[in-house]
């Protein structure tokens, strides 16, 4: 198994999908790859797992029933501007589409998908995740921060 599909296994998707016939099964599918697939009937339902879940990423159809996924994605880019998102949809609306892409979706997908497009998205996903990550090396009191090139000292005090 390749290193990012291992990195899948640790990381939680919120997947936000109204028709039952389809979530189900895909969501089955992705909790063998995913350490958690959490399931959402709507925008609104979904808006509410995301906040209590805080799931790594977010899978969402883009027309839903009560609020649709656009709305979602619209709420969760206010304070989150990180989590990678992928938009699903059976229609390929232009306005729609651009939307989307102002709000940083990381790939945007036609129904029917496949299995190794949605697997390819979510490589993605972990390269988004794992780019935003700061990597450090501490020694001794003393921090390196690799992405920065920073590195920081600790000062310590010495009271009488």
């Amino acid at each position: 198994m390749e290193l990012w599909m291992e990195k899948l296994k640790s990381l939680r998707l919120l997947y936000a999908e109204d028709e039952d016939g389809i979530r189900k099964p895909m969501a089955n599918t992705l909790s063998y790859y995913l350490k958690e697939v959490i399931e959402a009937r709507n925008g609104e339902e979904g808006l509410s797992l995301y906040d209590e879940q805080r799931p790594d990423i977010i899978l969402t159809d883009l027309r839903m029933p009560v609020k649709d996924g656009l709305y979602m994605v619209k709420e969760i880019r206010k304070t989150d501007k990180k989590t990678p998102i992928l938009m699903i949809t059976a229609h390929t609306d232009k306005e729609y589409l651009l939307s989307a892409i102002e709000l940083k979706i990381e790939k945007y997908l036609i129904k029917p998908v496949a299995l190794d497009e949605l697997l390819s998205a979510l490589r993605l996903c972990i390269e988004e995740i794992e780019s935003d990550r700061t990597l450090f090396f501490e020694c001794g009191g003393c921090k390196f921060d690799f992405k920065t090139n920073l590195s920081f000292m600790k000062m310590v005090t010495k009271l009488n």
